[in-house]
């Protein structure tokens, strides 16, 4: 929202300085800069998602399903918007390709460090006891959401 008033903001002040109101841009100038740095400082504190695109390859007898896929991010803080699958290789490998969403930005290391096999604390299992490893994660790759 801020970039769309940004934009109108800018083009009003350009009008009044092409006029020769040079003390309405000064004016203007110095409300616009206070008013746009309060509304940043809002943004910031506001919660937002964030969105990442994510691939998952799978050797082809050995992988996990699109509802375990979707358990798995589940149970470390994120939501899948959308899901596909190919074939890769010659049929030798399964990917799954997909847009997930999370509230909370720590959500990345605890997904990454599942991925690993990495204990999430010093006295749990390994998240990948009992569960189908990938042979190939492509890292979550953060969506540019725009102003």
């Amino acid at each position: 929202m801020t970039t769309a008033a940004s934009i109108w903001i800018t083009a009003a002040i350009g009008i009044l300085a092409g006029t020769g109101l040079y003390t309405a841009v000064l004016i203007g100038s110095v409300i616009t800069i206070g008013i746009l740095t309060v509304f940043r400082k809002a943004e910031n504190w506001m919660p937002s998602q964030i969105f990442a695109n994510n691939t998952i390859v799978f050797g082809r007898d050995n992988y996990m399903s699109g509802t375990e896929i979707r358990e798995l991010l589940a149970n470390n803080g994120f939501s899948v918007g959308n899901i596909s699958y190919r074939l890769l290789e010659n049929g030798a490998q399964l990917e799954y390709r997909m847009t997930v969403r999370t509230m909370d930005s720590r959500n990345i290391e605890k997904l990454s460090n599942t991925f690993l096999g990495r204990p999430r604390s010093s006295n749990s299992i390994f998240p990948w006891q009992g569960i189908k490893r990938p042979s190939i994660i492509v890292p979550l790759s953060p969506i540019n959401e725009g102003g």
